[in-house]
């Protein structure tokens, strides 16, 4: 005899969904979370056109209740990772920024020192090839 709703079992599926994400956020894996997450955000639309047709009882209520209270605390986690990432790869951004502006200064000041010594060679009238 079956115990659950297939709302809850629904639920329960969802569960284990968003665990496997935390555990991809733990571990770094961030294109793997992208795609996990892209089937999740769908599971979540399908269930909620399904969930509308079904009647449960209290127990099946207070199940899927606890369900949804684990998915969102582990969903705030994994939000919470993915913003650090985020946060870190703005940082690294702008560090390539700062490094790229190092070397094209340097760039332009050798240009320039160079375009220094051409103009100062013709004032001269002399060639520097």
């Amino acid at each position: 005899m079956k115990t659950t709703s297939p709302l809850t079992d629904a639920y329960d599926l969802l569960l284990q969904q968003v665990q496997r994400m935390q555990q991809l956020a733990a571990a770094g894996d961030w294109a793997e979370l992208i795609q996990e997450a892209s089937g999740y955000v769908i599971n979540i639309e399908a269930l909620k056109r399904h969930e509308v047709n079904i009647i449960e009882n209290e127990h099946e209520r207070q199940r899927r209740r606890d369900l949804i209270a684990r998915i969102i605390k582990i969903d705030h986690e994994i939000r919470d990772a993915l913003m650090a990432r985020r946060d870190e790869l703005g940082r690294l951004l702008e560090q390539e920024k700062h490094q790229t502006g190092i070397k094209n200064n340097t760039a332009a000041k050798r240009y320039l020192d160079v375009a220094s010594v051409y103009q100062a060679s013709e004032r001269l009238g002399k060639s520097v090839l």
